[in-house]
């Protein structure tokens, strides 16, 4: 609840919860699909949603985080070996799979992570899988293999973020590195994600962390009263020109007539 915005994401998972709290250790299908584009939170929401569940008792609050290296093997039967050890790490909690369009790829190995993981899903039905991918890849994840499809309980989607929800994440993630955002920088900051916010890989709250990161840079190397942990529209204006300076630098890098 304290995670701004995804409303529908809460309620969707708010029910996913009540299934589960009636279905644990039977056979049932108790597995996500969390599909979004980039920094709309589905990492940190699959951890809220580990501790959420251990506080209410419906699972141990287990977290473990498994990329594809940490699944796919570097031989013919390591793969299956990696995902028992990783099921037998998380059981009876959360695993969370992110940049799971891993799995589409046409490989043994990886058609052979497939087949394991719907065979430790089926084994280990205290634990639950969340896979995590951008929307474009999740209808093809869900007709990558019947067995997996079949054992995904929800598709969860995450709505990109509005500017006033990117404004509100701002000020919280300014307020955990001991610093307030003045009120007057707001609209330069939604004038800035309007910018960007067409680039195919916009990155939602990660761009609002970049920018961040870059405004308190320029703080520090202002010379003012360090007492007063404000950062205000001087900051924002030299930060959001240092990055468009540097998008600008980097696009222009390369060969040219």
């Amino acid at each position: 609840d304290s995670m701004i915005g995804l409303d529908g994401v809460k309620s969707l998972l708010v029910r996913f919860m009540a299934a589960k709290k009636v279905t644990t250790g039977k056979k049932a299908s108790q597995h996500l699909l969390f599909a979004g584009k980039p920094g709309t939170g589905k990492s940190c929401m699959a951890r809220a949603i580990a501790k959420t569940m251990g506080r209410k008792g419906i699972s141990n609050g287990k977290f473990v985080d498994a990329s594809r290296s940490e699944l796919i093997g570097k031989y013919v039967g390591h793969t299956a070996v990696q995902i028992r050890k990783i099921f037998e790490k998380a059981e009876g909690g959360v695993l969370f799979i992110d940049e799971a369009s891993f799995l589409l790829e046409d490989d043994k190995f990886v058609q052979e992570a497939v087949i394991e993981l719907v065979r430790y899903m089926e084994l280990y039905p205290q634990t639950t899988v969340i896979f995590a991918t951008y929307p474009e890849e999740a209808e093809k994840l869900l007709h990558r293999d019947s067995g997996l499809s079949s054992r995904i309980y929800k598709v969860i989607p995450f709505e990109t973020y509005n500017n006033e929800e990117m404004w509100e994440i701002a000020r919280v993630m300014a307020k955990r590195m001991g610093f307030e955002i003045e009120e007057e920088c707001k609209e330069m900051l939604e004038q800035y994600l309007d910018k960007i916010r067409e680039q195919k890989d916009f990155g939602n709250a990660r761009e609002v962390r970049k920018l961040l990161q870059a405004v308190v840079e320029e703080y520090g190397l202002m010379e003012r009263d360090m007492k007063k942990k404000e950062l205000n529209e001087q900051c924002f204006e030299k930060a959001i020109k240092f990055l468009n300076q540097k998008e600008s630098s980097q696009n222009s890098f390369g060969f040219r007539i």
